[in-house]
């Protein structure tokens, strides 16, 4: 059994829930996310059954789409609603300084990480180091961030934002950089990721959902790829291709992913560089 399930997390799951839970319901230890959502967030969590699990380096770089809620006026020690507040500022934004704050955001930016996350300091996790009272500083990595919008004024100092962005960004992070880039101070109070490269809120499923009819939450490898340019090999290349030979192919390629096929049975994730075919992840035997 292999696939992917777009799951729906819901709030004060982790993601290590999700997957403990769905290897019981699938009977497999070979299972895992494509994508860490935090306890506090909601939203699409795609688990990987099988040998899905394999294409977690590839869901490494896809986008993400999310839309968060700031609150200004405070910040807590991990940047969001769970955490402790440590400082608080009557300098608050209006909603044309943000709008005009959002444009600077847009494109390649430097981030550090939150104190409390998952990023490793010297061998340890920083949330960990960070609850021990240790000092230690997380260095500055580069994301993209697509598209940065003011979604809707929920109340009084409270906005709704809707974010489109390169995996690795954190969205804490960006309340916090926000509020400081208008002057004032900001904590995330709530997060749904809406999108995670091709999963989609809409299609998404509950865990009891998934619980009470676990084959039709399954989605094959084949249908969600299904978009991909295909390209099939049979006979002696075919062959070569399985033994792991980087062959040649005729024709004129883009550098997009491609979905390869080997006598009519879905067989991998490659790509077309120079000519000659590279199988990026290996789903199937061919056989």
């Amino acid at each position: 059994m292999q696939g992917i399930v777009n799951v729906y997390k819901e709030k004060g799951w982790t993601s290590f829930d999700v997957v403990n839970k769905l290897k019981r319901v699938y009977n497999t230890g070979k299972i895992g996310h494509l994508g860490t959502l935090d306890p506090m967030a909601e939203g699409v969590l795609p688990i990987a059954v099988g040998k899905a699990t394999k294409l977690f380096d590839l869901y490494l770089k896809k986008t993400k789409t999310y839309l968060a809620e700031f609150t200004f006026g405070y910040e807590t020690d991990t940047l969001d609603a769970e955490g402790e507040i440590i400082k608080k500022t009557d300098s608050l934004p209006t909603v044309d300084k943000l709008r005009k704050a959002l444009v600077g955001f847009v494109g390649k930016i430097n981030q550090v990480p939150p104190q409390y996350s998952a990023v490793k300091i010297n061998g340890q996790r920083a949330y960990d180091l960070a609850r021990k009272n240790i000092d230690f500083e997380i260095s500055a990595k580069e994301v993209t961030i697509f598209s940065f919008e003011l979604n809707e004024v929920c109340g009084e100092n409270t906005y709704t934002f809707l974010i489109e962005c390169s995996a690795g960004t954190y969205i804490r992070s960006l309340a916090r950089d926000l509020a400081e880039s208008v002057g004032s101070l900001a904590t995330m109070t709530k997060l749904t990721r809406l999108r995670s490269g091709e999963f989609r809120l809409e299609d998404s499923r509950k865990i009891e959902e998934v619980v009470q009819n676990p084959e039709s939450a399954l989605m094959q490898l084949e249908s969600i790829f299904k978009d991909l340019e295909k390209i099939e090999f049979c006979g002696e290349i075919a062959k070569k291709i399985q033994n792991g030979v980087k062959v040649s192919v005729g024709g004129t390629y883009d550098a997009d992913l491609k979905a390869i096929y080997i006598e009519g049975r879905f067989f991998a994730i490659g790509k077309i560089k120079e000519g000659r075919l590279n199988i990026l992840v290996r789903l199937s035997e061919g056989e």
